[in-house]
């Protein structure tokens, strides 16, 4: 159990590897990473990783997971102003009241990506500050599928080039 730790100017803030499961996580703050908080593809870890209060901000990206049999859980947490928001490849990420934040960039990287991976949305928000995207899409599917639910999540000024998701058959959507 961590409890109200930052962890600033870093490759990676809180890297997961072999034998990393059942992690709880309250408070504190990540920020000036490449990825604030990261996954290893390699076995018995992912399991049960959660997240309760904390903010992910000011880096490249704010979660990075990849690997199959991995849960990642976050509560109320913010991510705040990465240039990416969250990558799922064979993994499960889960957000619960969760706020995106963000200026649009001059690029296409989409703010979610998944690869084989799923990602599911419960309350909270998201919203690009300022500006017009242009990203072709906010929902990325890559060559391995995966899917979107989006529940009782609002948005502001979510803007994009094309079509939400780039495989729209794979986002459940329901906005308030």
């Amino acid at each position: 159990m961590v409890r109200n730790c930052s962890v600033y100017n870093v490759k990676y803030g809180h890297y997961y590897r072999q034998n990393a499961f059942c992690v709880k996580v309250f408070g504190g703050e990540v920020y000036g990473a490449e990825e604030c908080v990261k996954t290893a593809n390699e076995s018995n870890r992912g399991e049960a990783i959660c997240y309760y209060g904390v903010t992910l901000f000011n880096s490249y990206r704010g979660v990075f997971a990849e690997g199959a049999s991995q849960d990642l859980y976050f509560y109320g947490c913010s991510i705040d102003y990465t240039t990416r928001w969250a990558y799922a490849a064979g993994c499960h990420i889960h957000w619960f009241g969760c706020h995106f934040e963000k200026n649009p960039p001059g690029n296409s990287d989409p703010p979610f990506e998944v690869d084989g991976g799923v990602m599911l949305f419960v309350g909270g928000n998201m919203s690009f500050s300022s500006g017009t995207s242009s990203y072709p899409n906010v929902y990325k599917i890559w060559g391995g599928g995966g899917a979107y639910y989006v529940r009782d999540v609002q948005k502001y000024n979510l803007t994009y080039t094309g079509t939400e998701c780039s495989t729209p058959a794979s986002l459940v959507a329901n906005y308030i």
